[in-house]
């Protein structure tokens, strides 16, 4: 008979906050995601996908088991993702695979329910797993991707396919991209800088949803530029686990 096919492995990455059509490969005008669309040309691009909630803990754990939040019991009533789910990390651990979730958003946790079916559940967000609390240079995102590319090394040494999943949280407010990023799509646009500094230190939007931070035109321009900028980064760290 014939040999089997080995198994793939499978990478599995949630940019969190980041709007489709931000992607240059979904239409999107600047070029911010060059490593992104060169993965879409080689492969399958959807355009029309939409989430099953607009936030963290629902929508992860429909990624994780292909059912609807209240199929899968996780909502804003229970915040808790509940264990009689079977996720894709069981289903492809009971196949032989070797998992791993590195996670950068503190909704998808061990204490939510999350972990389940990973043989490992780095909390990358916990302060016992950071090196600096600088987050102007993004360092929770930078230091998961470094533990992604070492984890995957390791696993190549191994006889068992993986399973990694990862959420990247950096695109998340508050925007505030790197110096290489800022000179790319914020610095040559015209803004007031002392602006420009100001809306980087907004870290929800519920103050202006309530009327009590208002935001011009300008304001939002910026807010759009910085937003590119991020976009552009977490690209770029999607590359890196592409090229590890």
């Amino acid at each position: 008979g014939c040999a089997r096919a080995p198994e793939p492995n499978v990478v599995l990455i949630v940019l969190d906050t980041l709007r489709g059509d931000r992607l240059s490969c979904a239409g999107y005008d600047r070029p911010t995601t060059p490593r992104i669309d060169a993965l879409a040309n080689e492969g399958a691009l959807y355009t029309r996908a939409f989430a099953t909630c607009f936030w963290t803990l629902p929508a992860h754990a429909s990624i994780f088991t292909g059912l609807h939040p209240l199929q899968a019991g996780a909502t804003s009533e229970t915040l808790h993702f509940p264990e009689d789910n079977v996720t894709i990390a069981e289903a492809l651990g009971a196949e032989g695979y070797r998992t791993a979730a590195f996670v950068c958003n503190s909704w998808v946790s061990r204490e939510r329910g999350f972990a389940q079916g990973f043989g490992e559940f780095m909390e990358m967000w916990r302060r016992e797993n950071q090196v600096s609390m600088d987050s102007t240079v993004n360092s929770m995102e930078t230091l998961t991707v470094e533990r992604m590319e070492q984890w995957i090394a390791d696993a190549a040494n191994d006889e068992k396919p993986f399973f990694l999943f990862a959420n990247l949280n950096g695109v998340h407010l508050p925007y505030r991209p790197s110096h290489e990023y800022l000179v790319k799509f914020v610095a040559d646009r015209g803004h007031d800088l002392a602006r420009v500094q100001e809306l980087a230190q907004i870290t929800s939007g519920w103050s202006h949803l309530v009327g009590e931070t208002p935001l011009s035109d300008e304001d939002y321009a910026i807010l759009n530029d910085l937003y590119d900028a991020e976009v552009a980064w977490a690209d770029a760290l999607v590359g890196r686990v592409v090229d590890a």
